[in-house]
């Protein structure tokens, strides 16, 4: 069921082909997890040009009979990846896993999704200052850095 919604939610964001999941393995350390991709066009709005992978892990339901609607989680804040919160998901949402497979997908710039990183900016230090002296300059040389 999981593989139906993402490939409806693929084609309506001109997508081509079918996510192939397989065992996570160590990408994400939680029992019976699989992981696929997603081809995306880099500029959905021009649908030409470069093609990104778009990362996703699926958390498997655990109870017996599954509902045939999952879970879906992006991350918030700039720059996490929503795979990377799979461990907790695990454990802070099993009652919802009992009967629901969780989707975490990292969305485009983050984590295994194309990642926008930059040596110029230090993650850390750019969100610690967001309410005093954001780091404009950083961001600027980031920006003219990336492909």
């Amino acid at each position: 069921m999981v593989l139906a919604l993402l490939l409806s939610a693929a084609a309506s964001a001109g997508a081509q082909g079918a996510i192939e999941l397989s065992p996570c393995g160590d990408e994400i350390e939680v029992a019976g997890a699989e992981c696929g991709r997603l081809e995306v066009w880099e500029d959905r709005v021009a649908a030409a040009g470069r093609r990104i992978s778009l990362h996703v892990a699926v958390l498997p339901a655990l109870g017996v009979e599954a509902a045939p609607d999952p879970l879906f989680l992006l991350a918030g804040g700039p720059g996490v990846a929503a795979r990377e919160l799979a461990p907790a998901a695990n454990w802070q949402l099993e009652r919802i896993r009992q009967r629901r497979e969780i989707v975490l997908v990292d969305q485009r710039g983050t984590g295994g999704s194309n990642a926008l990183d930059c040596e110029a900016v230090d993650p850390e230090a750019a969100y610690y200052h967001l309410e005093t002296e954001f780091p404009t300059r950083a961001l600027a040389a980031c920006a003219e850095s990336l492909d």
